[in-house]
């Protein structure tokens, strides 16, 4: 099969398979690709025979094993009895991935929200500094004053962002 080929669950026989969560062994495609649109697609490439066994996590199928062969009837119960342990690992295999996966955006969040924080704190520092300075300059030249009220409102306006930004940070911090 064409890994690009994308199947629905709908009309496939890797789809009946993760509705029932049991495993299936077809003989002959020719009996039954009018009715899943995976076995016709095999089938047209010359596969004859197929085993599809669930890939079971917290009693619910996340995926399928499946084995292919051009001969018919290649697959019976015995060979569905010994992929099983397969399927098994398969599917804590894939589990665990996905949660490793998982943890890494955890942590990649967790650093941009820290990185976040101490930007956050380092810029606003800074702003205070510009408030400041414009008020003595302010008390100086009063004839600045518009001009000044302008930096100080922006500058107040940025610190309020900042506010903003920690307390998402802080959150997904804490989540």
């Amino acid at each position: 099969p064409r890994p690009e080929v994308a199947y629905r669950l709908e009309r496939s026989l890797f789809g009946q398979v993760m509705r029932s969560c049991e495993p299936v062994v077809v003989d002959d495609f020719a009996t039954q690709a009018h009715d899943f649109i995976d076995l016709s697609d095999l089938a047209a490439q010359g596969f004859r025979s197929a085993i599809v066994l669930p890939l079971m996590s917290r009693n619910r199928a996340i995926g399928t094993l499946t084995a292919i062969s051009r001969t018919p009837g290649a697959f019976t119960a015995t060979h569905r009895d010994a992929m099983q342990p397969m399927a098994e690992v398969l599917a804590f295999a894939f589990v665990a991935q996905q949660q490793h996966a998982a943890l890494q955006r955890y942590r990649s969040m967790e650093t941009l929200a820290e990185i976040s924080l101490s930007v956050a704190t380092d810029v606003n520092s800074a702003l205070q500094g510009i408030i400041g300075q414009c008020g003595v300059l302010e008390s100086l030249h009063p004839d600045c004053a518009e001009d000044l009220h302008v930096i100080t409102g922006q500058a107040e306006r940025i610190s309020s962002l900042l506010d903003r930004m920690r307390t998402v940070a802080q959150d997904r911090l804490r989540d």
